[in-house]
């Protein structure tokens, strides 16, 4: 049986080079938690893939399969990509870093991923660099509360 999804709202984590023209990119959705799918032809001259599939942009993905390993389908560009200031997007690399290593496949946190919306939306807002921090602070312990290491101060 074939399962999917249609208007999932995701973000890129990573993706990385897949045979000649695709691309294999990990996903951060709203409902199916995170997520490999393949982008076939992505690299290709005319594909406007490559250019959608990035960091930090939101977006609206169709994805379709049988196996856990999904071909990607439609991508939709929500908006501008959040984080653009080199400060905050070592910073959003690090989040994308958290989600991708540490939490599991196939388990959706629609807490987590309004955590992860709102740590974006405030790394790119015009700020100190002191001001990174504490929003790091508060998404690893959303992350951790997530995955049920929360801690009582």
């Amino acid at each position: 049986m074939t399962t999917g999804a249609q208007q999932e709202p995701a973000y890129v984590l990573h993706r990385r080079p897949w045979r000649e023209t695709s691309l294999l990119v990990d996903l951060f959705t709203l409902n199916h938690g995170r997520m490999s799918v393949i982008a076939r032809g992505a690299t290709g001259k005319k594909s406007p893939l490559k250019a959608q599939l990035q960091p930090f942009q939101p977006l609206l993905v169709d994805w379709s399969g049988r196996s856990d390993l999904k071909t990607l389908g439609q991508v939709e560009v929500r908006a501008a990509p959040l984080v653009t200031r080199t400060r905050a997007l070592y910073s959003g690399l690090y989040l994308n870093e958290l989600l991708q290593r540490i939490l599991p496949v196939a388990d959706p946190h629609p807490t987590l991923f309004a955590a992860y919306i709102g740590a974006l939306s405030e790394l790119s807002e015009p700020q100190s660099e002191q001001d990174i921090e504490p929003v790091l602070r508060r998404f690893e312990r959303a992350f951790a509360a997530a995955l049920g290491y929360d801690f009582a101060w």
